[in-house]
């Protein structure tokens, strides 16, 4: 089909004429288009690749990510207009949309910042002018997915309007064009390879975005159209903590005091989840949940992944004062407990990947029972640990746990030797307890 520009025109002719036939699909119809412009874009690439001039990279390298923005433009278009004309997307229809919206998006930033020719255009053509008023207006209602009904009508404007921003592209593509033709640049130079690099990098951090919401199996499976049934797990280790006292510091605090505060402690406890095999489950206020065993299983590894973990947090905590009241350290509550649960994906506008379960109510109580600067265990997280035969385990006694009774429960006060992981960034030196 790509032997001549006829053969490939009679290409594009057979398929328009499927169009219209009720067993074609909008996926399926973006997929013939995408499929082939990716194929025009790994050209291009291939052809800067093969440059071996660097004087005019960056030109090069915005006129690659400008073809890139347009295409993510041409899909987002795309499925826009079906989400005004059915009136409303589905949890997997919102983040097919989101990934081009937000693809596109970074595309387009970073080819402006390699281009001032591609700002200009966008300075003249589009900033400020009703134009972007339109897009953006009818983007918010895409985002925020309250459409009341459908409309043929408002999906045929938004169908306009955002091929009129195309077009804004393609002048900027024909000037970027026309520059590098007028300067008889051999094209690209020896960078080319790392700034491909640095290109895949940015999709992925694109794609991120997406993946915050949701486990990265997860969020795969609904971006594939593949159903995410809820899953039962027979055994993972459930970590809870907060801080002793939030109430009172946040009470002398400021809201933009409570906010750095809470940031620095989550991006020191997130610096140690890259270590072991746990996955953050959410934060909420001062209070920290994470999970080992799910979304991928671990075996029986779980309760060790946890254990160290709280121990490396609780030994990086002591270290830690309140930014704003260097006199008061900052102290957490740990409790950890060891069961079955269920997951599954909740919501459609905002899906989130939950956790359900005895398990989990069992390991919230284990922490609002503990003690300042301690990590309390259930008997079934003790069981799990003591198959390692490193941590130091102290019995608490029976206490009266809310909702559970009488329980037995254990202190986990240090470890015999320091973990040794492999793909560990770092080794934690922390002696026992």
């Amino acid at each position: 089909m790509f032997v001549s520009v006829e053969r490939y025109r009679e290409h594009i002719y057979n398929f328009r004429q499927t169009l219209n036939t009720p067993v074609l699909t909008v996926d399926e119809a973006i997929e013939f288009y995408s499929s082939d412009v990716d194929i025009f874009i790994s050209w291009t690439a291939k052809s800067i690749q093969k440059s071996r001039s660097g004087t005019m990279w960056p030109v090069l390298v915005g006129y690659h990510l400008l073809m890139l923005a347009k295409e993510q433009a041409g899909i987002e278009r795309a499925r826009g207009s079906t989400f005004f004309s059915k009136g409303g997307f589905n949890a997997i229809e919102v983040l097919k949309y989101s990934e081009k919206r937000i693809l596109g998006e970074n595309y387009l930033r970073q080819a402006s910042e390699y281009s001032p020719i591609v700002s200009s255009v966008l300075t003249e053509k589009y900033d400020g002018q009703d134009l972007a008023f339109n897009i953006n207006s009818m983007k918010k209602s895409i985002k925020e997915n309250n459409l009341t009904g459908p409309s043929i009508e408002t999906g045929q404007m938004w169908f306009g309007n955002m091929t009129l921003f195309i077009n804004i592209l393609q002048e900027a593509s024909q000037l970027l064009v026309t520059e590098i033709t007028e300067i008889r640049i051999r094209i690209y130079a020896e960078n080319l390879q790392q700034k491909t690099k640095d290109l895949e990098n940015e999709r992925k951090k694109s794609e991120m975005l997406l993946h915050e919401l949701l486990p990265v199996s997860v969020a795969t499976k609904l971006l594939r159209n593949q159903p995410v049934e809820p899953e039962s797990f027979e055994s993972v280790t459930i970590f809870f903590s907060d801080i002793v006292g939030f109430t009172d510091i946040s009470s002398r605090s400021t809201p933009l005091e409570v906010v750095d505060m809470l940031n620095i402690l989550y991006k020191t406890f997130d610096s140690y989840l890259e270590m072991y095999d746990v996955y953050k489950v959410e934060t909420i206020g001062d209070g920290y949940m994470v999970a080992s065993g799910l979304p991928q299983r671990n075996g029986d590894l779980h309760c060790i992944e946890i254990g160290n973990l709280a121990l490396d947090l609780l030994d990086a905590i002591s270290n830690l004062a309140v930014p704003h009241m260097p006199d008061q350290k900052l102290r957490l509550r740990i409790g950890l407990n060891t069961g079955p649960v269920v997951t599954g994906v909740v919501g459609n506008k905002m899906p989130r990947y939950c956790v359900f379960g005895d398990t989990v109510n069992t390991a919230s109580r284990m922490e609002s029972s503990s003690l300042p600067h301690k990590i309390q265990i259930s008997d079934t997280t003790k069981a799990g640990m003591e198959k390692c035969c490193n941590f130091i385990i102290a019995i608490r006694g029976i206490i009266e746990v809310k909702g559970k009774g009488s329980m037995t429960t254990y202190w986990l006060e240090g470890r015999v030797a320091p973990p040794k992981r492999s793909n560990d960034k770092f080794v934690s030196t922390m002696l026992p307890l």
